[in-house]
């Protein structure tokens, strides 16, 4: 795909793509941003600038409601995510859609809603 090819590219990326994606210098973890904030909420989850790719697993959306919106700490920070996606969605285009997991690109006209 696109993203793997460029090494230098910002990405925004799910949980479970997280690892294969971790040698990268500009990684950022979907579930928190998705909630607004760092582990254990220990402070803002900020992005100094929107990525140039956003890496989205459809399961990770399920797990979220699973399990972030039924956290003690989490919990009370689900239900803005959504919005928060939503909103940052915006200014993206999906470049590669594969099972369940979607590959947007910051810029990018696509053709494809999700």
């Amino acid at each position: 795909s696109v993203v793997t090819q460029d090494k230098t590219a910002s990405i925004l990326a799910s949980y479970r793509l997280l690892a294969n994606l971790s040698s990268r210098e500009n990684i950022y973890a979907l579930h928190y941003y998705f909630l607004g904030v760092q582990q254990f909420a220990q402070g803002q989850y900020i992005l100094n600038k929107k990525p140039a790719y956003v890496i989205l697993d459809k399961n990770d959306l399920l797990d979220f409601k699973e399990n972030l919106k039924n956290s003690k700490w989490a919990g009370q920070y689900y239900e803005n995510g959504q919005e928060r996606l939503k909103e940052l969605l915006q200014d993206y285009g999906v470049v590669d859609f594969q099972a369940d997991v979607a590959l947007f690109k910051r810029g990018y006209k696509s053709e494809i809603q999700l």
